[in-house]
């Protein structure tokens, strides 16, 4: 019986669970995906008047915040799967994929850092056909390219 604190878990991020794991990322998230994940066109909106859907999109939105927040520390510190994992768990806990465009792009990052350059460039592709207009994610892209040996295509983005 450990102490709770001497070992990490067999997981670096607190909120990952086996979806989250670097092994078997989930893929990434499809414009159709994060509607439904809404509740867009469901017709279950307005429920009872509860506001119950409402108070679980936010839950799940803190949650998303709270391991994007773990998955930045981890980042930092150079733990870039531990990083991914989190990042990877926040994605699911965002039920209304109200950040994740932010969280598709810190994962990709962390898979440039960790030396994969192609599953960095799928999270990146896919946060772009979410949110075209950020230019952090051309910069990203562009990153991805080079660290590919697509010197041309960077060049374009950058």
């Amino acid at each position: 019986a450990g102490t709770g604190g001497d070992a990490p878990p067999s997981s670096a991020c607190s909120g990952a669970t086996s979806h989250g794991a670097v092994g078997a990322q989930p893929a990434a998230p499809t414009e159709e995906d994060v509607g439904s994940r809404a509740g867009v066109g469901s017709g279950n909106g307005g429920s009872g008047g509860s506001g119950g859907g409402l108070q679980r999109l936010l839950a799940g939105l803190r949650e998303a915040l709270r391991l994007k927040t773990e998955g930045n520390q981890l980042y930092a510190a150079g733990e870039y799967d531990g990083a991914i994992e989190c990042y990877s768990a926040a994605m699911a806990a965002d039920t209304g994929g109200m950040v994740l465009p932010l969280l598709l792009g810190n994962r990709a990052q962390a898979q440039l850092r960790a030396g994969r350059p192609v599953r960095a460039l799928q999270d990146v592709e896919a946060a772009r056909r979410l949110d075209a207009g950020s230019a952090k994610l051309l910069l990203r892209r562009a990153a991805c390219r080079m660290a590919m040996g697509q010197g041309e295509e960077a060049e374009a983005d950058y």
